[in-house]
């Protein structure tokens, strides 16, 4: 499982599934050693328990971005419930959203002076397709078809002091038309551009990593 925290991808593996080598990693913290104050450069935790796991996930959300931790990746231990003992400090949250194609291009929308992708929270009892769809709409004005998921990425936030952590479903859609394109001002979306590869790749210089992280599965899923 991957979750971005604080636009630090964190890892949750077990030792089976655990990539590790020699050398790997600049930090290692074993269980029921101390947490230090801060992590840095691409750390490893391996933890006893879900108190374990909660407190290392509320040190990264804690500290401050940009402070050097590259990459964590939290080793659990056997039958833990990650997502069970997670509930405990975070309110979770579904949305949905999309990469959407039109002539061989990528719609993205600027918002707060980032480029992110259209998407947004599921309404009701509505299906994850048909809130990326609804989305994509509200947010840019033109209607696309689903195509197929592309992945899910997990985020968090503190929302009026409530850590919240937010499943994303990604979509692969194919819009028919650009006409229409607007961008959704009340949701602090200034722009809405389909834009070629060298505009995209630009574009990922100024955005965050989950982000990025959608587009490469995209890309990855577009190339098989």
């Amino acid at each position: 499982m991957l979750i971005f925290v604080n636009e630090v991808p964190v890892h949750l593996r077990t030792p089976d599934d655990l990539p590790a080598l020699p050398g790997t990693y600049h930090q290692s913290i074993y269980a029921h050693a101390p947490l230090p104050t801060q992590l840095t450069g691409h750390a490893l935790v391996q933890v006893a328990n879900a108190a374990a796991l909660v407190q290392t996930m509320q040190l990264v959300q804690q500290q401050a971005p940009a402070v050097g931790l590259q990459s964590l990746t939290i080793m659990l231990p056997y039958g833990l419930n990650a997502l069970k003992a997670l509930s405990t400090y975070y309110t979770h949250m579904d949305a949905a959203g999309g990469v959407v194609q039109y002539q061989n291009q990528l719609l993205l929308i600027e918002r707060l002076g980032k480029w992110d992708l259209p998407k947004g929270k599921l309404e009701g009892q509505e299906t994850p397709e048909v809130g990326g769809q609804r989305e994509v709409e509200e947010e840019c004005g033109i209607t696309a078809q689903v195509q197929y998921l592309i992945c899910c990425t997990w985020h968090t936030y503190v929302q009026r002091g409530q850590a919240v952590l937010k499943r994303t479903y990604w979509y692969a859609m194919q819009a028919q038309s650009a006409a229409g394109l607007t961008p959704q001002t009340e949701e602090d979306i200034t722009q809405a551009l389909f834009m070629g590869p060298e505009q995209v790749q630009q574009a990922m210089q100024n955005t965050y990593a989950s982000i990025r992280y959608v587009l490469r599965c995209f890309n990855e899923r577009a190339k098989s």
